[in-house]
């Protein structure tokens, strides 16, 4: 009787305690699975609670909008199981690795060209009956693709082809479809904040100002033809590498701190791209943008300066200790 007890429990795929480790593909963790549960049905109540009012102005029945967060919780949970009994080490494939990524980034562009707007953002695609934000899809990419490149080249990861420069490319681009996402309009066609700029400065102290100058450049042309034009290209090369240049000059003086620095880069490269834009439009009053963009150059200074002081310390520890091991 004891013994038949415990193969029934051997063969359960249901593991007790709630909180056991060891869980492995094609069993399921129940505490886990509770957690999802719980937080979906709370959704869906949230949902109901404030759509109610919505869906009855619009002539639909009060729960329409609960429903369809139903239909795709219902969904999701299908393809939670499927996931669960699939061996993950498929994931470790490169064309796997790489169509995760690729596909996203495809559709993001597509967002650009043919997405559908609401509440004044373009962020959704419709495709067929179904419609949904390419950026969730791109959240599980980016995590599959450098997962499997950091494991491919894990040797050479000190290296700043394979274990630097990509990494901060990619977060670059990251930051420059941020970017596109900012309602922010200094009357200039392609000027833009800078977010980018703290990728940059993050390799200026790194690892030095050449690798910082081909990350730059390289984020510049990959993000102006995935998410802007030429005239984009223009203003963010004209805005980058003055900054750079000048950030450069500022961190070699070994004079100012690293937010000093930030902030007279981020000024610099809003007034590269205002050089740029009288030059190409031909019209000195565009002079009067000046101390808008002095004060925006400002504020993205400071908050890129505040964001790396406090990171790059911890990268440097983190590398430090991984060298020593």
């Amino acid at each position: 009787m004891a013994e038949s007890a415990a193969v029934k429990k051997k063969k359960s795929k249901f593991r007790f305690p709630l909180w056991q480790k060891g869980v492995r593909y094609g069993e399921v963790d129940l505490a886990f699975l509770l957690i999802v549960i719980a937080l979906l049905v709370i959704g869906i109540i949230m949902m109901f609670s404030a759509s109610y009012a919505w869906a009855i102005a619009e002539g639909m029945d009060g729960s329409y909008y609960a429903v369809q967060q139903m239909k795709t919780a219902a969904i999701g949970l299908v393809i939670m199981y499927v996931l669960s009994v699939v061996d993950y080490h498929v994931l470790k494939s490169a064309l796997v690795a790489t169509l995760s990524y690729l596909i996203p980034l495809i559709l993001l562009v597509m967002v650009l060209l043919v997405g559908s707007s609401a509440g004044g953002a373009t962020r959704w695609l419709q495709i067929g009956p179904i419609n949904f934000q390419p950026s969730e899809l791109m959240k599980i990419g980016i995590v599959i693709f450098f997962s499997f490149l950091i494991e491919k080249n894990y040797d050479r990861m000190q290296q700043f082809r394979y274990g630097i420069m990509p990494y901060m490319i990619a977060l670059a681009l990251v930051f420059s479809y941020v970017e596109t996402l900012i309602p922010i309009n200094f009357g200039i066609p392609g000027v833009k904040v800078g977010l980018a700029n703290l990728v940059i400065v993050a390799a200026l102290y790194l690892i030095g100002g050449k690798e910082a100058f081909l990350v730059s450049v390289v984020r510049i042309f990959l993000s102006g033809f995935m998410f802007g034009n030429l005239a984009s290209i223009m203003y963010s090369l004209a805005g980058g590498l003055l900054s750079l240049a000048v950030m450069l000059i500022l961190k070699k003086t070994d004079k100012l701190s690293i937010l000093a620095v930030s902030v007279l880069g981020g000024i610099c490269h809003n007034i590269g791209q205002l050089i740029v834009a009288i030059l190409v439009v031909e019209n000195l009053k565009l002079i009067f943008y000046v101390p808008v963009l002095l004060i925006s150059g400002f504020v993205t200074g400071l908050l890129i300066g505040i964001v790396s002081r406090v990171i790059l310390p911890a990268v440097r520890r983190a590398y430090a200790a991984d060298s020593a091991h």
